[in-house]
């Protein structure tokens, strides 16, 4: 896929992302891995017993992004035995939101005997969250921008009522997709939540529209299409686009492809030049 743009690639991903995932669960190592889950699980009553599988604790750090700690079992032992509702458990102390979704996934392994884990439509779950951040993963080896913007995708509607914005801000790739959408350095991530708040709303991105999938769509499109073109004098010129079609919810591709007659699978060279006339 070299020379294709983020935004082309991740917009090829979408449209094929169903095949492309069947197929990703096929392959060897992902159809063992998801395989040693099924059979392990149920066999699984304590927490120490899931800490000690490292093939069923592998899927299960997998299945919600959370590979890269596998090998810190005392911390991970004291997310899924602390209480996730006392405000000094580690889950609430740390803004990566991940923690709190393997606390409430496996958490129930010290309290329930394992019950949880012999329920297959859990085990399902968890598998197909497992398949989908790997592919994902294998993504990012392409592009990590196209790989954030398909999380976020995935992800930004689950972020409802008062806390909403806080449950973005507090997961730090979505996070990092709406700060970069709107251009604010990546030094703003580690500001206080309600001064990057005021910030965002300010840039004019609302909170409340993240349960409209092409408002959706257009914050990840937004976020690529300036990566694409951070290094571009064109830059602000390009978003421009954004300040009212993010707010009407049309999805950017369509009005570039609407307005040039591309594709959304041109090499980069061809889909710049297009989108360089567009403002022209």
């Amino acid at each position: 896929m070299s020379g294709v743009t983020g935004l082309s690639l991740y917009t090829l991903t979408e449209k094929t992302e169903t095949a492309q995932l069947a197929s990703f669960a096929k392959t060897p190592t992902v159809k063992q891995a998801t395989a040693a889950f099924s059979a392990a699980a149920p066999t699984i009553t304590t927490v120490d017993e899931l800490l000690n599988n490292y093939k069923a604790l592998s899927v299960a750090l997998g299945s919600v992004g959370l590979s890269g700690v596998i090998n810190q079992r005392a911390l991970l032992k004291e997310v899924l035995t602390q209480d996730p509702k006392a405000s000094k458990s580690y889950v609430n102390q740390v803004s990566d939101a991940r923690f709190r979704q393997f606390a409430t996934n496996f958490g129930s392994l010290s309290t329930d005997g394992g019950a949880k884990l012999k329920n297959a439509s859990f085990i399902q779950n968890v598998n197909s969250n497992y398949v989908q951040n790997q592919f994902e993963k294998s993504i990012g080896k392409q592009d990590t921008y196209v790989q954030q913007s398909m999380y976020f995708t995935r992800l930004a509607s689950g972020a409802t009522g008062k806390d909403a914005m806080n449950s973005i801000l507090a997961d730090a790739t979505l996070g990092a997709v709406v700060r970069g959408a709107y251009s604010l350095p990546s030094s703003v991530g580690g500001f206080d939540p309600s001064v990057q708040k005021t910030m965002l709303t300010a840039q004019g991105f609302d909170v409340t529209k993240l349960q409209d999938p092409a408002y959706v769509k257009n914050i990840a499109e937004r976020y690529l299409l300036v990566n694409d073109q951070s290094a571009s004098s064109s830059s602000s010129s390009l978003l421009s686009l954004f300040n009212g079609s993010t707010s009407s919810g049309n999805s950017i591709l369509s009005t570039v492809e609407a307005n040039t007659g591309g594709t959304s699978t041109g090499t980069s060279s061809s889909s710049n030049a297009s989108l360089i006339n567009l403002f022209a």
